[in-house]
């Protein structure tokens, strides 16, 4: 009896002893790829964060560098900009002095004038002409103590223009030493070597005025040389100027 009921349950036993043999078997490799999976699914999460943090940085710091890059380039557009403009006020302002200079120059070195009839004049005539003069009293002082007063009058006339002349030379040459570090080296020294010719020019007239023994020639011919090339010598400095102060203009026109 017992014999017959083994015989009839122990295939069962047997099947299920190795089911649970096979399961016991199976565990671990289920096991196992759960948890490979779980890592690697862990790995990717940090991975993509970690990615994702470092796309954050750069992105951070190209945005820092576009922003400095973009206020250093306003800051030289800036300080283009201001550059130009002080170049122009200084070219100005040059021009403005040495045009003074040149017409005083002028004046100095070959002025017409007309020397009134003193010899003809009553004493009302001469009083009222003293009065309507621009002469100062020193000046007034000598013509009238002069026995030859159209000689004194022309001498007088003449002393003015070479100190009007020398006064404004000296003027452009003061604008320009200080006006020079806002303009190039190239028109500074163009206009430098322009006003020493009227200095040069001035000197030896006052030098014939100091010494009128002597003929003006002995000085040089500064003064020659500056009547014969005043003109085109300020054509060329008018032409130098306006191209440097209006080159940009001309450069979009041709454009």
């Amino acid at each position: 009896m017992m014999h017959e009921l083994w015989t009839q349950i122990s295939p069962w036993i047997v099947s299920a002893i190795g089911g649970l043999i096979g399961a016991t078997l199976l565990l671990p490799t289920k096991l196992g790829e759960a948890l490979f999976q779980f890592r690697t699914n862990k790995a990717l999460e940090g991975f993509k964060a970690q990615q994702s943090h470092e796309l954050e940085r750069i992105k951070s710091s190209q945005s820092r560098e576009l922003e400095l890059l973009r206020e250093q380039l306003n800051h030289l557009g800036d300080r283009g900009r201001r550059s130009n403009e002080m170049e122009f006020a200084a070219t100005e302002a040059v021009w403005k002095a040495f045009v003074k200079a040149w017409l005083s120059t002028n004046t100095c070195t070959g002025q017409m004038m007309t020397i009134p009839r003193f010899s003809t004049m009553s004493a009302d005539d001469l009083t009222s002409f003293m009065a309507s003069s621009d002469l100062d009293e020193r000046e007034k002082e000598m013509l009238l103590n002069a026995t030859d007063r159209e000689k004194e009058y022309a001498k007088v006339i003449n002393w003015r223009t070479v100190s009007l002349a020398e006064t404004d030379i000296y003027q452009a040459r003061l604008v320009l030493r200080e006006q020079r570090i806002f303009m190039p080296a190239s028109i500074t020294s163009e206009f430098a070597s322009v006003i020493d010719k009227m200095s040069g020019a001035q000197v030896q007239r006052r030098l014939s005025l100091q010494h009128p023994h002597i003929p003006s020639y002995d000085f040089g011919k500064a003064t020659t040389d500056w009547m014969r090339d005043c003109v085109s010598e300020f054509d060329r400095m008018a032409t130098l100027a306006n191209q440097r102060l209006f080159r940009e203009e001309r450069t979009k026109a041709e454009a």
